[in-house]
């Protein structure tokens, strides 16, 4: 599968996220594999290996142990690739989203038309 240089805009619609799954690995992520040019798929395919039972209040508590499983992928597929990017500004990205996401800021996160 080909991948553009930038990010495509409004990949994932309304009818991509379940407003009844409140699952922040399933939302975040994707528009984080977006935004940084990664293959949605296998992104998100890692991303629920490691955080598929997390709920926002499990994020919020294992953060470090999820984020960092899912950097050790993220680190094999660039390496996999080699490509040139910046792996610890995105690490730091992760970090910081799922350190600070609170239940209320989820809104921002699936709100549609980004």
């Amino acid at each position: 599968m080909a991948h553009a240089k930038t990010p495509t805009r409004g990949a994932a619609s309304c009818s991509d996220v379940s407003p009844a799954r409140e699952m922040f690995d399933n939302t975040f992520l994707i528009k984080f594999a977006q935004r940084n040019c990664l293959p949605t798929e296998q992104f998100q395919l890692a991303a629920l290996l490691n955080m598929s039972s997390s709920t926002i209040d499990d994020i919020t508590r294992d953060s470090k142990d999820a984020v960092i499983a899912t950097f050790k992928i993220l680190e094999k597929w660039v390496q996999s690739r080699r490509r040139k990017t910046n792996v610890t500004a995105m690490f730091d990205e992760l970090a910081a989203a799922c350190v600070t996401i609170k239940r209320s800021d989820l809104v921002d996160f699936v709100r549609c038309g980004e």
